[in-house]
Formats: C-alpha cells, sequence, structure tokens
C-alpha cells in the first residue's frame, strides 16, 4: 500500500512541473511506453557523473546472453539474469514487477520491494534502450530481441530429418523414428542451450545423451559453440535448419554432407 502511494505521490508531484507542457509530451509518453514493450539485453554497463559517461560491454557469465528485460504491455515486468555457481552450472534467477512511464521516466516498482525504482530514459527508439538511475549515477544500455532471435526462444522436438551429399539436391525428408524419449532442444532466454536425445541400449534400456551449450543468433544463423546452423525456416510452431559438415578435407574438392532438420514447437 505504502508502494503505491509512493508512486502515486511522485506522479502528482511530476505532473505539477509538466502542467503546463503542450500535448507532444503526452504524446511522446504514450510513444515511450509502447516503445519499450518486448525484449531487452543489457549490453553496456556504466556510469554518468556530472555529464560525463562512462561505458563498459557486458560479458555474460554463463548463457550467452546477459540480463533480459521483459516489459509486457500488462505493465509487468520479468528480469533475467544468471550466475556460476559453485560448481560451474548455470544458476537463472528471475525478479517480476509492474512498470510504467511518465514522460521519459521509467517507474518500476519489484514484487515485494516498497520503494518504487526511478530511472531516467535518456534514449528509446526500434532497437536501443538507454536509462540512468540515481543516486548511485548507474547507466545502462539495452538492446531489442527481435526476428528470429526471439522466435526461436523455446523448446523444439526433432520430427524429420535428411542426409544429403550435395547442396544442390532437394532434400528428401524422413520421419524421426523415436525410440525412447523425443529428441527435444531448449533455448532459453538467458542464450544457455539443452540438448536432449535417446537410444535403446543393446540391453533394451534407454540411454539418455544430455548436452549443454551457449547460443546466440545473427540473421538466419544460430551459433553453438563450435556449431553453426542455417535457418531455412522459422515461425511461431516450425523451425527447419541446415547443418554443413566436413566429412574428409583428404579428397579434392573436400568432401561434405549436409543435414537437415524439421522441429516443432513444444
Amino acid at each position: 500500500m505504502k508502494s503505491k502511494l509512493k508512486i502515486v505521490a511522485f506522479i502528482i508531484l511530476s505532473s505539477l512541473f509538466t502542467a503546463c507542457s503542450n500535448d507532444d509530451n503526452g504524446g511522446s509518453q504514450v510513444d515511450n511506453f509502447q516503445s519499450i514493450i518486448g525484449k531487452w539485453e543489457v549490453i553496456q554497463t556504466g556510469l554518468r557523473i556530472d555529464g560525463v559517461e562512462t561505458l563498459n560491454d557486458v560479458t555474460p557469465l554463463c548463457g550467452g546472453r546477459s540480463a533480459i528485460y521483459e516489459y509486457k504491455a500488462d505493465g509487468t515486468f520479468i528480469i533475467t539474469t544468471s550466475h556460476l555457481n559453485g560448481v560451474g552450472e548455470c544458476d537463472v534467477h528471475q525478479s517480476t514487477g509492474t512498470w510504467t512511464i511518465l514522460n521519459n521516466t521509467l517507474i518500476s516498482v519489484f514484487d515485494g520491494v516498497s520503494e518504487p525504482f526511478i530511472e531516467e530514459i535518456l534514449n528509446l527508439n526500434d532497437m536501443t534502450l538507454k536509462v540512468y538511475s540515481e543516486p548511485n549515477f548507474n547507466l545502462n544500455v539495452l538492446r531489442r530481441i527481435t526476428g528470429n532471435e526471439l522466435l526461436l526462444e523455446g523448446k523444439w522436438e526433432y520430427i524429420q530429418y535428411a542426409w544429403m551429399y550435395s547442396e544442390d539436391e532437394e532434400p528428401q525428408y524422413e520421419d524421426y523414428y523415436v525410440s525412447c524419449d523425443p529428441w527435444t532442444r531448449e533455448f532459453k532466454i538467458i542464450g544457455t542451450y539443452y540438448e536432449q536425445n535417446s537410444i535403446l541400449n543393446e540391453q533394451g534400456d534407454c540411454h539418455v545423451n544430455n548436452y549443454f551449450n551457449k547460443w546466440k543468433v545473427t540473421d538466419n544463423q544460430i551459433y553453438l559453440l563450435g556449431q553453426t546452423e542455417e535457418i531455412l525456416f522459422l515461425d511461431e510452431t516450425t523451425l527447419i535448419t541446415k547443418n554443413v559438415r566436413l566429412v574428409s578435407d583428404d579428397s579434392n574438392p573436400p568432401f561434405y554432407l549436409y543435414i537437415y532438420g524439421i522441429y516443432r514447437r513444444i
């Protein structure tokens, strides 16, 4: 209750200073609210003291991404961060709360925290969000997550495949036979990647293989550590990829295998 009263008081005081502003400011406030909706990754952090900015690139500690801020249209937010624990595994933490915008001020209230967190929006466009918070002088630059990078997030099941020995050949897909559990791959929001497949061993038991990696996407390329896949098609329900593997470099030209996969979103 106190938190809500503090936000209301902040808005009333701010409105007293902006009451004489023209209609363009109101339009800007609406534009800022709509423009910030989506997912953002922190790419630079630093300080802003007496107007002088110092920024440093952020290096993700375990996943392929750093902190992810998701501002939803219903006025709620989710912040996802990760860190390496004592055994070298990636622990993921999420914070939630509510948010609103007043002119160029971003007001966030974290669940379980009484004080609102106030940030000044220094820059906001289609791809970049830059915010500044007092009294700690913190400065953050975030990039919008869009396109294939946004669509790829989630869990997918391997349903069809094709192995071709020439890139010019049309892929002839076959259904993937599930002998045990489905073959799945998961692209998590923080940039971690999990793959699981299983086969029947000679004793008739199900042997499960787990694979962990980092992932990122640039245009139509999925980058995993030591592996690159081309995205041939991607929408809300279907993913089709192509993986090129060198079979032998003794021949001239080198001998490649072209592996195609079709996945459905789980």
